[in-house]
Parts: C-alpha cells; sequence; structure tokens
C-alpha cells in the first residue's frame, strides 16, 4: 500500500468509465454488474483465472461488498478507476479511502441525507471491540487487529458488553482510549500525591476517599461535556 489518494468518482467520460463496462460484459447497456453476477463469475468462469481482468473483478467486488459498501447490491465504478492500471494498485492507500467513505457516509446518515449507513461497518466493530477493556482473552501481539477478532470471540465479548436487548457499554475502555478526556482521573490522583502532603488532608482519615471522589467528579465532568457535543453535533 503506497501513499497516494484512491480515486473514488463517477468520471462518466473517462476511459477507464467506460473500460468497466467492457471489463464486466456491459458496454451495450452501460449496467454495473450486481453482486450476485460477479459472485457466480468468480466462483465459475473465473475460478482457475490469474490475469488482470480476474484482478480488477475481484477487487472491484471486494470494494463495494466490504470496503466501500452502500446500498446498492451492484458493483461501484467509482473505485474502477484506481485499479484499472494494475501495476498502480499497490500505490493507492486503501485504508486511507474506507475511513473516508465511511466518515462520509456516517456525515449523511446524521443531516438525514441518507436511511442508511454506507462504508466498512466491520471496521467499526473491529475499533470499538478493541478498544474494550477485556483482559487477556484477545491477542494483543497481532499487528493486524481483524485477525485477532474470530467470529466467536465477536460473539463472545458483545455478550459481555451488553447492558440490554438494544444497548451496549458494559465493559471499560482501555487506558489508552481514556485520553481524550478533559479531566482524566488519574491526573487528579496525581495532583494529589504531588501537590498536598499528607498533613493537610488527615482530617479525612483517608487519603485515598478524596482521590476517589474528585476522580468521580471528574467523570461527571467528562460525560456532561460528551453529552453537550453530541447535542451540538
Amino acid at each position: 500500500m503506497g501513499p497516494n489518494s484512491a480515486v473514488y468518482e463517477k468520471k462518466s467520460y473517462s476511459d477507464t468509465f467506460t473500460e468497466f463496462y467492457q471489463v464486466f460484459g456491459h458496454e451495450n447497456d452501460h449496467k454495473a454488474p450486481s453482486f450476485v453476477e460477479v459472485e457466480k463469475w468468480l466462483s465459475g468462469e473465473g475460478k482457475n483465472s490469474i490475469d488482470d481482468k480476474w484482478l480488477k473483478i475481484w477487487l472491484m467486488f471486494a470494494i463495494s461488498t466490504f470496503l466501500c459498501p452502500t446500498s446498492s447490491p451492484k458493483l461501484c465504478v467509482r473505485a474502477f478507476h484506481s485499479i484499472s492500471i494494475t501495476e498502480e494498485i499497490k500505490g493507492y492507500n486503501w485504508c486511507k479511502l474506507e475511513v473516508d467513505r465511511l466518515i462520509k457516509g456516517i456525515a449523511k446518515f446524521k443531516s438525514g441525507k441518507r436511511k442508511f449507513v454506507s462504508g466498512c461497518l466491520f471496521f467499526l466493530t473491529i475499533l470499538y471491540l478493541d478498544s474494550l477493556d477485556v483482559g487477556d482473552i484477545v491477542n494483543n501481539d497481532l499487528e493486524v487487529r481483524a485477525a485477532a477478532w474470530t467470529g466467536q470471540l465477536v460473539s463472545k465479548v458483545c455478550l459481555m458488553d451488553k447492558l440490554s436487548e438494544t444497548q451496549f457499554g458494559k465493559l471499560q475502555l482501555k487506558p489508552e482510549h481514556l485520553r481524550t478526556t478533559m479531566i482524566p482521573p488519574e491526573r487528579i490522583q496525581q495532583f494529589i500525591d504531588s501537590n498536598m502532603p499528607e498533613s493537610v488532608i488527615v482530617v479525612l482519615h483517608n487519603r485515598e476517599v478524596l482521590k476517589s471522589a474528585l476522580s468521580e467528579f471528574s467523570i461527571a465532568i467528562n460525560q456532561v461535556f460528551v453529552n453537550l457535543t453530541q447535542k451540538l453535533c
């Protein structure tokens, strides 16, 4: 994967737009092939192929059904411009394309322009699950995080995180995902330890009481801030 941004535009009059329909045998009707049609080709006629045509068809299928899906059951021509020249495919940043399309999909859904969220929801699922503190049941040594999450493990952690039939959020986040809070509880504890000698708070009989109280207060402030931000957005 390289640094270049993948092209994701319709470009109706470009050569790659025309080539897209030629590759899939739709040059006459200019209709994008359905997922079912492409899947049949990949498992049938193209099963033993190893040429550029197979690569283009497989990549288009992967992009349209997994990396950048929409509500349409057909391939999207927009991604074809960046895979029409197979030698240049590795020079594009496909991860950035996936995230960019997901952000746009969420933005359109929140604005009411779409009734669905387009984009790779699998990525969001793994991103969320991997941020939860579930101990050592997940292999944290794997660089590709999706590889650590089997279907069975996903089901198990989802059940652990379940609050009700429609709500999740029972599990705590990993410490590294709590750094964005305005007043982290651990910072308050550090402040007490470094700035308030024990003699100052001896009347409380327990130094930890003050730490706990202020930590809970900071969490409440952070939650209010989050709720306010969500309303403003």
